[in-house]
């Protein structure tokens, strides 16, 4: 199916991303006259309320988001308030907390991103029962969504143009991301379903491994948050390797304390993605993405 890169759902991420970094840069060191215009600026919030819960209120994924959205900003409303009273220790020391609930709240977005894209589009279900046929060792099957860093799947001139290479690798870590997290659901299903799995992908085989030996070391090889990006995703495939290993063991107690953590790196994977995304996308790319959520 064709990824949507301006639908609101899929936004609401970098925005709740650029608040959250926002944030930080306050309680590193950041200047602050009140909390009323920081939260003023919460375009995840309003979003949530205003369109939301009404388009999307079917799913459950919704009703989550905003319960964790609201303990993200119970953590910023105590950071706030510690940098408003000059207790700037006790600010800073509360950025992880921060960060962890920011990393739930995008993984949320993406986990309902994907049932709108599977409720509105009948072949990306197709496509996803055969991404989950092949993550149980059957024959290689298109990912769900497909990368543009593949050259043949556009034409040969598009990208001798800047602007369509730069609109390639936003599709290209959105792609990523998704098919990394139909990925985590299919080794979920396997475990739900007790199936005993053949074969799991290498990290240098999926989807993300792709996007990260291409256009990531091309662009990011330097970049911080691309190397922890990098290391989180080998911690993820041995991970779900001993997950594997431990439902095939018929050890249940241990798959399932591998999974759990499995979940948490994937959590921290999708971040650094829509960090890098956030990065990556000029001001124009940007201003016409966030119409999706101020209309």
């Amino acid at each position: 199916m064709a990824l949507d890169i301006t639908l609101d759902v899929n936004v609401a991420r970098l925005a709740h991303v650029g608040w959250e970094l926002e944030l930080e840069r306050l309680a590193l060191g950041g200047s602050i006259a009140s909390s009323s215009r920081i939260h003023a600026n919460c375009d995840l919030g309003h979003w949530i309320y205003s369109s939301g819960l009404r388009k999307y209120g079917q799913f459950p994924e919704i009703w989550k988001l905003k319960e964790e959205h609201n303990n993200f900003h119970t953590i910023a409303d105590e950071i706030i308030d510690l940098k408003l009273h000059g207790d700037k220790d006790r600010a800073l020391a509360m950025i992880n907390r921060l960060r962890a609930s920011s990393r739930d709240v995008v993984y949320l977005l993406t986990t309902l991103e994907l049932s709108v894209a599977s409720n509105d589009y009948e072949g990306v279900i197709d496509q996803a029962k055969g991404a989950f046929n092949k993550f149980l060792g059957a024959e290689k099957e298109d990912e769900p969504f497909p990368m543009y860093l593949d050259r043949t799947k556009v034409p040969w001139y598009a990208f001798r143009k800047k602007k369509m290479a730069k609109l390639a690798s936003v599709f290209d870590i959105n792609a990523a991301r998704l098919n990394h997290v139909i990925w985590v659901q299919n080794l979920g299903k396997g475990f739900q379903r007790n199936i005993k799995l053949k074969k799991i992908q290498h990290a240098d085989e999926c989807s993300l491994g792709v996007w990260i030996n291409t256009i990531g070391r091309e662009n990011y090889l330097k970049d911080d948050e691309f190397e922890h990006l990098e290391s989180s995703h080998h911690a993820f495939h041995e991970l779900s390797h001993k997950t594997m290993s431990e439902l095939n063991r018929n050890d249940y107690e241990g798959a399932d304390i591998s999974y759990q953590k499995v979940i948490q790196a994937s959590h921290d994977i999708v971040s650094r993605l829509t960090h890098l995304e956030h990065r990556m996308q000029d001001n124009k790319t940007s201003n016409i993405r966030m119409r999706a959520i101020k209309l």
